[in-house]
């Protein structure tokens, strides 16, 4: 099973066994496979709804973190580019039928009418382009930086208008032979994991920003906590915490958002607060 991670004391890329002498770290990577793998017996924490599906580890858990065989987990570093097979593949097979594929993008106090002119589309076919994509999206509140993707032939003829709605979605004006068609796309997903781990400097949340987490998670993660500790008196400087959360991956472009928080702990001065939940 592989597990990215994403970890402050960690500057090298690692894919090892992990030998008995790294203690906690070992123990905390097994709490996360326990929090996926196995059916634990836990006891509520004092999270009401919507968060009563979040439980304390407690000690019949810690019992099997000791006898639970840590052999396979392996360790991989979160980051580096992707070159997926499927963006290859599309990019290939449409080199091999058009002759110009071309991404623009909004200006500012600039509308869709004015940038497709300006890519050399003619009037009509910019109107109809507009007045199709007006039944996804308001065209009038673009945002600024808004990416179009424009594909023409050999003879310099738009062929398709793309344009992405929504995370995993896009939508393709098409020309063929009625005239353009509108057609929706939905991109694969998949579920990664990732973990990260610090030292408390100041706040939780602004520690939280320095180590790359997202202000989804960190979110998320406060609103978690807050029904097990004080964030103004009992969190300090110092203090550690990690957290295992799950982010859906965009498979074909690389885009990211927040699935789920699977565990956490926060290690106080005088107490240790862990919670995770069964997805």
């Amino acid at each position: 099973m592989n597990i990215f991670l994403s970890k402050s004391v960690l500057n090298e890329h690692i894919r090892c066994q992990f030998p008995v002498v790294y203690g906690s770290v070992i123990l905390k990577l097994i709490a996360i496979l326990l929090a996926m793998l196995l059916p634990l017996k836990s006891v509520e924490a004092k999270i009401p709804v919507p968060y009563k599906d979040f439980y304390k580890l407690n000690d019949d858990i810690l019992s099997k973190l000791l006898s639970f065989d840590s052999g396979q987990v392996f360790l991989k570093q979160v980051g580096g580019s992707i070159n997926g097979s499927k963006t290859q593949d599309i990019s290939i097979a449409i080199g091999d039928m058009v002759d110009k594929v071309k991404e623009v993008f909004l200006s500012k106090n600039q509308g869709l009418l004015s940038l497709l002119s300006e890519n050399s589309i003619r009037d009509e076919d910019a109107f109809t382009l507009v007045k199709i994509l007006s039944k996804y999206l308001d065209v009038n509140t673009l945002a600024v930086g808004k990416k179009f993707r424009l594909v023409f032939d050999g003879q310099s003829q738009l062929q398709s208008f793309s344009v992405k709605l929504a995370f995993a979605e896009s939508l393709e004006i098409k020309r063929s032979d009625q005239g353009f068609i509108a057609i929706k796309h939905k991109n694969s997903t998949s579920l990664q994991n990732r973990y990260v781990e610090g030292e408390i400097t100041g706040s939780l949340y602004n520690t939280g920003l320095r180590l790359g987490l997202s202000n989804t998670v960190l979110i998320k993660l406060n609103e978690i906590l807050s029904y097990e500790v004080d964030f103004q008196r009992d969190i300090h400087t110092g203090d550690r915490f990690f957290v295992f959360y799950s982010i859906l991956r965009d498979d074909l472009d690389g885009s990211e958002i927040f699935h789920s928080i699977r565990l956490t702990e926060l290690s106080l001065a005088n107490s240790t607060v862990t919670l995770y939940t069964r997805v």
